[in-house]
């Protein structure tokens, strides 16, 4: 048997990510995207709707300064009962952003459930959508 050696993957490269944004995985995608030139590239379809990966990114930088605004910081857990959609995208992104952890809902369980879970995970904050806000 012959003893191998392997090399230390690249401290400045993290497929592509500046080490400094890979620790984070939504600015690492926002800065894989700028460095490869898809901010004009469509990243999300809905309906007859295109957003692009720069679009995309914006929605979740603007939404990680609410989320911050409501008091959510890093290792937070926030609660997203949302339907797939560009919400739920802009939301889980602007979670990552902060730092704090996206706890993964079916938005269509029954209220007392998403209270267990909510209490559960120790929720700091629940993002929901039109027609969710009483459960």
């Amino acid at each position: 048997m012959t003893p191998t050696t392997t090399s230390a993957p690249s401290p400045t490269d993290t497929a592509g990510v500046p080490e400094t944004e890979a620790g984070n995985l939504a600015s690492g995608l926002a800065a894989l995207a700028e460095g490869q030139g898809w901010t004009d590239r469509p990243a999300f379809h809905q309906g007859h709707r295109a957003w692009t990966h720069g679009e995309v990114h914006d929605l979740a930088a603007r939404a990680a300064s609410v989320l911050a605004d409501h008091g959510v910081c890093p290792g937070d857990r926030v609660l997203l009962a949302l339907p797939d959609s560009l919400a739920w995208v802009t939301a889980f992104l602007a979670t990552a952003r902060l730092g704090a952890v996206a706890v993964l809902v079916n938005p269509e369980l029954p209220a007392a459930d998403l209270e267990f879970m909510a209490e559960d995970a120790g929720a700091a904050l629940c993002v929901t959508g039109p027609g969710l806000e009483e459960r």
